[in-house]
Formats: structure tokens, C-alpha cells, sequence
């Protein structure tokens, strides 16, 4: 890729996240915008976890991981809890309250008090590129604990906090989900923690860790936490870093009693899947001959996914087309957007967005094509000859929208028929 592209593609890529889109969005390839549902708290939703409570959780967490290692340094046990779980002993606890321990936090580096060691949260939205992305919200931190038997024997685990309304599959509402993900340890002197080997190595110490997180940010309960129902998630910056919060809204009392009587529907009718044949100098193994994967696909509408076709095509390498008769029916209700989400299990995807404004894309027939990128081997010799990306645009997929505003609920709505009224079967 020439170098002056770099620059323009990483300022697009940006673009894509700085706000919705004011048109419609199609072919796009990338990692799609973030599902319209769970929608973004406001700072003022009533429910929220503070980075109070959170610093509070990682830092007993890791007074617990440095108990042990005090524990284990004098072959003592601690007494289990009523979860079976062990705990410290009374003296070692404190230990490392009182920062005693041979191994002990660094200066100014409890969570609770440290002023650099934790971040505010940021809008971060999930970037897969096949399958839908969620709102998302990030938190940087690190763990800094001494030696205090030489200088520069230090340890520090840089770690991540991700925060989601996570909502399986297209559902609007999920639970709030707290991933708490580690890097790679920064050692100051390796040979003082390779000592430590029988007791915790780097990389031993922070999976501790990680499993002290999940019992001591009870009710959050794991490394991949729950903190409740919710249908949104955002942020709310305090005054300081120590009361930042991430709020959600819980979801919304069912309401038994009312029948809904309407409800918008957009019906996309699959025509056909045409595979494209390989550019020109690209070796046919690129294309995996014989692959069921280059047959198989899935198709998600604003978040939900269905296997496309449910058995798999013939697609062979060299290129062809596959006449399709299916319909998907989405029901929109209040949804301002439907979007379009292609993948082949080679690892090709493609993605559109349609507004309401434009009634969802409905009207002509529209066509979207998978991309990946594959490596061929440096043409010529030489220090500056490397292996060239490629991109292929694989699998076009041929389709049409069409819009029914506030049609009745009924039984076997998903299978309804498109506007135009030719039949065609229901994914």
C-alpha cells in the first residue's frame, strides 16, 4: 500500500466512529458502527457501577495475590471461607496493609489512592469486522508492586477495562458485562521474579489476580462480569477520576396486558450470491478448492443472524452464480436503522446501513461484496522485497429491501413475503 494512503485511510477509519452517519452506508467493509440497541445512557440513568466501587474491588483483589505470596514464602495456608475459597491470615493481611511484605505495592500505588495509576472511561466501540459490534466503554489501569530485598525489582501489569450491555444476537436489552483483560507484564529485573517461580511466576501473578477480580467485585462475580439487566450503557465523568461512573438504564416493566397492534417491517429478499474469480496473478490455493467454507454464510440484520442458505452452495473457485429465493423479515419498531451484516466463513464480510429516512434502503435492487485481504509472495529479490497484502472482493450478494410501516403482528410474520408479493422462502 503506498505510504501516502496510510494517513487518509486511518483519518476515514476514525471518521467512521466519530458519529453516526447521516446517509446511508453500503459495501462498506471494516468493522460496522456499533448496533443502534442497547442504546447510549445518559449520565443521569438511574443504575451505575463507580470506579470507586471498581478501584475498591481490583485493589483487594490484589492485596489478597500478595497475601498469598507472603503465605506461600513461609509454607502457610489460610483458613477457607464459607465458598470454599482461601482467605489470608490475620498477620499477613497485615502484612500487606502496612506494606511490610518482601514483595509489597509500589509508592502511591493503591487504586484507591493513586492519582495515574487508572483512567477515565472513554467511548470505545467494539471493532469486529464479522460479526455486529456493541457500544463499549474503555478503562486503562496497571498494578505496580516492589521488591524491597534490591533495587529496581518491580513489577507492573498494564490491564484493560471494557464495559457492555451485552445483548446476544440482536436482542435489545442484555446484562452489563465488566471484561477486565491484562498485558504483558513490565519486569524490572526478571531474574528477582524468576525466583519467586515456586511461589508465582509473572505471568502466574496476574492470572491470580484475574480470579481474585471475580470473587472480589462480588456481585460482579468474573473476569467476564455481570453487573445486572440493562437496555443502555454510557458514561457519566465526575468531578475527579475516582467518581466516574458507567451508567445503564435497567429494562423497561413488561406490560402483560397490551397487545401490540402495529409494527414496521423491513422484508430483505436474497436474489442471488455470485462468486468473483480470483484477480489476475493470485494463486488458485488463495480460494481454497474444495473448502465447505466458500459455500457457507451468514447473514445478520440488525444484530440477529441466520445461516445463508442453511445446507451451503457449490461455489467453485473460478467464479459463478447462484440464484437464491429467501426472504428475512425485520421487525423495527422504534429502530431509526437497519443494518446489514454479509460474512463468508473463508473470513470475507461486507456490510450496509440504511436510515429511516430513506425508508431502510427499500426500492432498488443493491448489491454487496465480501472482502479479506490475503498475502502473495515479494515479486523480485532484494532487502526491500516483502510479501504484497491483496485484497479480494469474493462473494457478491444481490438483494432488495422493502418497507411495510405498521403492518399487524401476526404468526409467521418472519416469512412474509416481500412487497412486490413474490413468494420465497423464509430464513
Amino acid at each position: 500500500m503506498p505510504p501516502r494512503l496510510i494517513p487518509t485511510i486511518v483519518f476515514a477509519f476514525a471518521l467512521a466512529f466519530a458519529a453516526p452517519p447521516a446517509a446511508a452506508q453500503e459495501n462498506s467493509l471494516g468493522a460496522p458502527p456499533p448496533l443502534e440497541f442497547p442504546f447510549q445512557a445518559k449520565p443521569e440513568a438511574p443504575k451505575g457501577v463507580s470506579m470507586a466501587f471498581f478501584r475498591a474491588g481490583v485493589e483487594k483483589a490484589a492485596d489478597f495475590a500478595l497475601c498469598s505470596i507472603l503465605m506461600k514464602r513461609d509454607g502457610k495456608t489460610g483458613p477457607r471461607d464459607a465458598q470454599g475459597n482461601e482467605t489470608c491470615l490475620p498477620d499477613y493481611a497485615k502484612k500487606v496493609k502496612d506494606n511490610q511484605g518482601f514483595v509489597q505495592w509500589a509508592p502511591n500505588a493503591r487504586p484507591l489512592k493513586c492519582k495515574t495509576c487508572f483512567g477515565r472511561p472513554f467511548t470505545d466501540p467494539e471493532r469486529h469486522t464479522s460479526q455486529p459490534n456493541l457500544r463499549r466503554f474503555t478503562v486503562f489501569g496497571r498494578l505496580a508492586f516492589v521488591s524491597v530485598t534490591g533495587p529496581n525489582r518491580s513489577i507492573t501489569y498494564p490491564y484493560q477495562v471494557h464495559f457492555t450491555c451485552a445483548a446476544p444476537n440482536g436482542a435489545r436489552q442484555g446484562n452489563l458485562a465488566i471484561d477486565v483483560a491484562f498485558d504483558r507484564a513490565i519486569v524490572g529485573e526478571p531474574g528477582f521474579w524468576e525466583k519467586l517461580v515456586s511461589f508465582f511466576t509473572a505471568d502466574e501473578l496476574s492470572r491470580f489476580i484475574d480470579s481474585r477480580i471475580k470473587r472480589e467485585l462480588s456481585p460482579i462475580g468474573s473476569l467476564r462480569t455481570f453487573q445486572g439487566p440493562c437496555r443502555s450503557v454510557g458514561i457519566d465523568l465526575g468531578t475527579d477520576p475516582i467518581t466516574d461512573a458507567v451508567k445503564f438504564d435497567p429494562p423497561l416493566a413488561t406490560r402483560p396486558f397490551i397487545v401490540a397492534t402495529g409494527v414496521d417491517t423491513a422484508t430483505i429478499q436474497l436474489l442471488s450470491i455470485r462468486r468473483n474469480p480470483l484477480p489476475p496473478g493470485v494463486a488458485a490455493a488463495h480460494a481454497r478448492p474444495g473448502a465447505p467454507e466458500a459455500g457457507q454464510f451468514r447473514l445478520f440484520t440488525n444484530g440477529v443472524v441466520r445461516q445463508l442458505p442453511p445446507a451451503g452452495l457449490a461455489l467453485p473457485p473460478e467464479g459463478g452464480s447462484v440464484p437464491l429465493n429467501f426472504c428475512r423479515s425485520v421487525t423495527l419498531g422504534s429502530a431509526n436503522r437497519l443494518q446489514l451484516l454479509f460474512v463468508n466463513d473463508l473470513g470475507g464480510a461486507v456490510w450496509s446501513e440504511f436510515r429511516r429516512p430513506a425508508r431502510f434502503g427499500a426500492g432498488p435492487t443493491r448489491t454487496m461484496t465480501t472482502g479479506r485481504t490475503i498475502l502473495v509472495p515479494a515479486i523480485g529479490r532484494g532487502p526491500g522485497a516483502h510479501p504484497q497484502p491483496v485484497p479480494l472482493r469474493e462473494f457478491e450478494l444481490t438483494y432488495r429491501i422493502s418497507f411495510s410501516p405498521t403492518i399487524k403482528a401476526r404468526p409467521g410474520l418472519a416469512g412474509a413475503a416481500p412487497a412486490d408479493g413474490a413468494p420465497c422462502v423464509a430464513l
